[in-house]
Formats: structure tokens, C-alpha cells, sequence
């Protein structure tokens, strides 16, 4: 990245060759051309960009002062920038005898001094629009990196939020295995439930996943209800091939497995069926989870009455992730259907 005072010597050297330039040409038009006009030009040029290089570390050491002392501070800088202008030039002028400054009239000086004098406040208006403008920048930058930052912790929070409440279902549901003496099903799970939270210690909150990943992942979990559900759990996957390089949130369809499992599979003595499905269009990712259970009661698009942590945790990390170009709704006709609908970002 380009250095601020790299940028300032940059746009100080363009800006006083242009002066230089419009000076050299409204001479020429007037007067003519004459022999010293070229050192002339030269020696503003120069003698510009050091005094207005002074001019600004001055200015910069007075920036946190009150206004009005920046002001009048500012002026009599300004004034003194002049004089040291005029002054300089025209003792160069005098050592290479193009003019001798010591017969000038006093008007002559007044005018130049008044010349110069607002050269340097129209310097300084620029210079403090520029400071102005790149402070608001600056704190436009901080602003925006404070909000990402912010961002990015609500979305390990969300996340994070999952793992007590996953682990404490699974934990009890081992207990209870073990309670019905049915130790070889509850190491089988105990093993499983090892393999499911290295996968998800080991996978970042903050980045999005290749659909193939997340689909891995749910499968861990499945093997873990498995043991508990046995033949009970029947899933139905329906995922297109050219939607598994699709990006999606870690971990964003296991609470939604866990919830039809918890309120639909476990319910029934029969068990029942959970289907899975994912497929693409042009622009969107449509994921959709299912079940063939007893339903819900649904109102606009949400759980009524619901108070779990998992179904409000995926549609709030949607709305962290994709603001208002997301869709999140659940239904409930034969069962309880989710649908999730994203942009379709595919893994590079």
C-alpha cells in the first residue's frame, strides 16, 4: 500500500508544477518569454515544496488544538510561509541577476507579499480539505473493521452455541444407553460423537464449507442417532452433484436434523423418514430438510412458540452472513419442512 507521505510529496509535486506551469503561461501571454523564466519557474517550484512541506509538519503539530487556535495559528503560518516565499525568491533573484529586488517599489512587495500570502491560504484550504477528507477515511476504515470484527464474533458465538446444546443431547441419550445396558451401542456413539467434534473443533466458524463437507459432517452426526434410532431412522439423500461445491455455513443443516429427530423420529414408536435434499439454479443454493412426522404449528415461516436455541441459531447466522439475500422458512403440511435458500458460491 502506497504511503500518506508518499501520496503527499506526489500530489505536493504535481500541484506546484501546475502552479508553475499556469504562472510560465500567463507571463508568456503578458509579457513574453524572457530568458530567466525557466529558473524562475524552477526555483518557485522548489522553494514552494519546502516551505509548504514546513507549512504542513507545523500544521500537523497543532491538529489537536482548539479550531479557533488552529486558526489564527494557521493564518500567521501562512503569512510567515509568504515572507519566507518572497523573501527567498528574491534573493535568489538578486544572485542570479535577473532583477534587483533592493530598487523595487514598496508596492511592488506589498503585492507580491499579498500574492504569496494567498497562495499559502489557498495551499492550506487544500491541505486541510485533503487531512479532513482522509481522517474521515480513516475513521470510515475503523468503523468498518470494528463491525467485522464484531461480525465475525456474533458468528463464532452462533456457532459455538451449538456445541453444549448438541453435546448435552447426545451426552444424555449415551447415559440412557448406558442405563439400558447397552454398552457396546453406547461406546459405538461415545466413538462417533469423538469424530463429529474433532470435525467441527477443527472447521473454522467464520468460513463457509463446500456443500460436500457439510453433507460429511451431517453424516457423522446421522451414525450417531443411528445408534440411539436404529431401523426408527430411515434418511433419504437427494443431493444434486453439481450443488456439492456450493460454500454454506459449518455446520448450518445439523440443527435442523436434530429438530426434526427430537420432535418427529423420536416421538414415534415407528421411527420415521428424514429427507435431505439440495439442489441449484442459477444464482441460489435451495437446501431443504424434512420429515414425515406429526408437524408443527407454523407461523410466518417460523416454529410458533419456539423456544430452542438451534432452529433461531441458523437463521440467525444467515442473516450474519447474507444480510437481506437469504432465504429462510419452514412449513408444515405432511411433516415439517425447512428451506433454506442462499447464493450459490461455488469452492474455487
Amino acid at each position: 500500500m502506497i504511503s500518506k507521505t508518499y501520496r503527499f510529496f506526489v500530489f505536493q509535486l504535481i500541484g506546484w508544477l501546475l502552479f508553475a506551469l499556469i504562472h510560465a503561461a500567463g507571463h508568456i501571454i503578458s509579457v513574453g518569454f524572457t530568458p530567466y523564466l525557466v529558473w524562475e519557474l524552477l526555483i518557485k517550484t522548489s522553494l514552494g515544496l519546502v516551505i509548504t512541506t514546513f507549512l504542513s509538519r507545523f500544521f500537523q503539530r497543532i491538529s489537536l488544538r482548539p479550531l479557533w487556535q488552529q486558526a489564527v495559528a494557521g493564518l500567521v503560518a501562512c503569512y510567515i510561509a509568504a515572507l519566507a516565499f518572497i523573501f527567498s525568491k528574491n534573493l535568489i533573484a538578486e544572485y542570479l541577476y535577473w532583477s534587483t529586488w533592493a530598487t523595487q517599489p514598496l508596492l511592488a512587495y506589498t503585492q507580491h507579499m499579498l500574492w504569496a500570502f494567498l497562495i499559502m491560504l489557498c495551499w492550506s484550504f487544500i491541505y486541510f480539505s485533503a487531512y479532513l477528507y482522509q481522517q474521515l477515511q480513516d475513521q470510515k476504515n475503523k468503523a468498518l473493521e470494528l463491525t467485522n470484527i464484531a461480525h465475525q464474533a456474533q458468528l463464532k458465538m452462533l456457532r459455538y452455541q451449538l456445541n453444549p446444546h448438541f453435546l448435552f443431547n447426545t451426552l444424555n441419550a449415551i447415559s440412557t444407553l448406558i442405563l439400558l445396558k447397552r454398552n457396546e451401542n453406547a461406546n459405538d456413539m461415545t466413538q462417533k460423537l469423538s469424530d463429529f467434534l474433532r470435525l467441527s473443533l477443527d472447521s473454522d466458524p467464520i468460513q463457509l464449507v463446500a456443500l460436500r463437507q457439510e453433507l460429511h459432517a451431517l453424516r457423522l452426526y446421522l451414525d450417531i442417532e443411528q445408534v440411539r434410532f436404529s431401523d426408527r431412522l430411515k434418511v433419504v439423500w437427494a443431493v444434486d452433484e453439481s450443488c456439492l461445491e456450493a460454500l454454506v455455513p459449518s455446520l448450518i443443516l445439523q440443527p435442523l436434523v436434530e429438530n426434526s429427530i427430537k420432535h418427529a423420529i423420536a416421538l414415534s414408536e415407528t421411527g420415521g423418514t428424514l429427507r435431505i435434499s439440495a439442489t441449484t439454479d442459477l444464482s441460489t443454493l435451495c437446501l431443504i430438510v424434512a420429515d414425515d412426522g406429526p408437524g408443527a404449528e407454523v407461523e410466518e415461516g417460523m416454529l410458533k412458540n419456539n423456544k430452542g436455541v438451534g432452529v433461531l441459531n441458523v437463521r440467525d447466522r444467515l442473516a450474519a452472513l447474507y444480510s437481506d439475500k437469504y432465504e429462510f422458512s419452514m412449513s408444515s403440511d405432511s411433516g415439517l419442512s425447512t428451506r433454506i435458500r442462499i447464493p450459490l458460491e461455488l469452492q474455487t
